[in-house]
């Protein structure tokens, strides 16, 4: 005689659309133990209810993801001659709620990079392959005014030079000098801004990708 919520292997397949084989081989693993079957041998027959909760339980993600995606398990189930097995209620998943811990774990790990970063300064600063923005700053324009004082300095020995060479007087080719000097010393000075701006921002990009590493 039939048991009510049962179906024979092939009936239980297409119910969960897979093949006999596959059933077969599920009651061989052990995934449909015996309290999922009623009968005994080729003629026992899978209980539906049990089976497919029982599948749901021990199949493993990866089957699940991959060959398992077609095997239907949250269908309504097939009714029998005398029985419509039950659904198996699912666990309805409710959206994860922003709680203080999630935010004081984010602040942790906001202090913990701000750390590291400053750890990372610190190192380059200390190999002498980086060095705070400001000095940089400060030891360029030191440099370029040095530069220019030099340069200034030198002026009436140019004037004279070239007085002397092409007979002008000195004083209106110092005079001339003078004026071409302060013009090289305004774009040289716009030169030296935009290479040290420069500069800070390429050192900030590599501390922030050593840090992302």
């Amino acid at each position: 005689m039939q048991q009510p919520g049962t179906l024979t292997k092939a009936e239980f397949a297409a119910h969960i659309n897979v093949s006999k084989a596959r059933v077969s081989q599920l009651v061989k693993d052990g995934v449909i133990g015996p309290d999922c079957l009623a009968g005994e041998g080729r003629s026992a027959r899978v209980i539906v209810a049990r089976a497919v909760q029982e599948i749901r339980r021990k199949r493993d993600v990866g089957q699940s993801v991959g060959n398992g995606l077609t095997t239907r398990l949250d269908e309504a189930p097939v009714q029998t001659d005398a029985f419509v097995a039950e659904p198996i209620p699912t666990r309805e998943v409710q959206p994860r709620l922003d709680t203080v811990e999630d935010q004081i774990k984010r602040e942790k790990l906001a202090h913990q990079r701000m750390v590291n970063r400053r750890a990372a300064e610190e190192e380059e600063t200390r190999r002498g392959s980086l060095m705070p923005t400001d000095a940089a700053r400060v030891e360029m324009t030191q440099i370029a005014a040095t530069m220019m004082q030099i340069f200034e300095g030198a002026l009436p020995e140019f004037a004279t030079a070239i007085a002397g060479k092409f007979e002008l007087p000195q004083r209106d080719v110092l005079h001339e000098l003078k004026q071409v000097y302060r013009d090289v010393r305004k774009a040289a000075e716009a030169r030296e801004r935009r290479r040290a701006a420069s500069l800070s921002a390429t050192e900030e990009v590599e501390i922030e990708e050593k840090n992302a590493a």
